[in-house]
């Protein structure tokens, strides 16, 4: 099944009322938690086959009136260091 026929099909069972639906997982085949579903209508895969690497957010305080959320990959240690360093500084 095509992942857009995949996405038009849980749309329309949401409009219809049917929150829960039975998705597999394309790669390990077994069932994807409701809750990531909740959370990623498009998904096709479940969390342990995701290839998606996690963030971690940060906010910088550069100026008091506007700070921004910075988002690191958790597997890029130097920016992960930095950010971290920026928030503790501004704290």
């Amino acid at each position: 099944m095509a992942k857009s026929e995949l996405s038009v099909r849980r749309s329309e069972s949401v409009l219809k009322g049917q929150t829960k639906m039975n998705v597999m997982c394309e790669k390990c085949g077994k069932r994807i938690p409701q809750a990531r579903l909740d959370v990623l209508p498009g998904t096709t895969t479940c969390v342990a086959c995701s290839t998606v690497k996690p963030m971690v957010g940060f906010m910088d305080w550069y100026h008091k009136t506007a700070p921004e959320l910075v988002m690191v990959s958790t597997g890029d240690t130097e920016n992960l260091r930095r950010a971290q360093r920026i928030n503790a500084r501004a704290r």
